[in-house]
């Protein structure tokens, strides 16, 4: 009786010191790896990229093209490409982005097929009036 016990407590301490346990951002939730291949890894390379016309095409919802410029163009030229960014775990159609350089939090809203339908974002002001500032020259 005394060998069952030690072995499945044994078993169980395995697994609790072994498991891979992600660690937890109060900003982000669960922060993920965003291993290659995985949902993370494909909504996290969007925000690597400068932001444009051909961004929007390849990563936004077709039908939402238009009002997505016309509410976020502004903000995304600011912001992107992040620097340091950190992503949480892909849950319920939706993914957060925390840049720990410039503060900004990005929650990405998407489709079934990993389109960009919304995207809340809060940012300081001041961050990025001068972020938009310093790169002028790419509007």
């Amino acid at each position: 009786m005394k060998r069952i016990f030690l072995l499945i407590f044994l078993t169980i301490l395995t697994n609790c010191l072994f498991s891979a346990v992600l660690p937890v951002s109060s900003e982000i939730g669960e922060v993920s790896y965003a291993k290659e291949g995985s949902n993370e890894a494909l909504l996290l390379a969007p925000f690597l990229e400068e932001y444009s016309t051909s961004w929007i095409e390849k990563y936004v919802k077709e039908e939402l093209y238009q009002s997505f410029s016309l509410f976020y163009s502004d903000t995304l030229l600011a912001l992107l490409p992040l620097k340091n960014p950190i992503i949480s775990t892909y849950k319920d159609y939706k993914v957060n982005i925390k840049d720990t350089i410039s503060g900004a939090l990005i929650t990405v809203y998407t489709d079934e097929k990993l389109k960009i339908t919304s995207l809340g974002i809060k940012v300081d002001p001041q961050a990025v009036q001068e972020e938009s500032q310093s790169n002028q020259w790419r509007l």
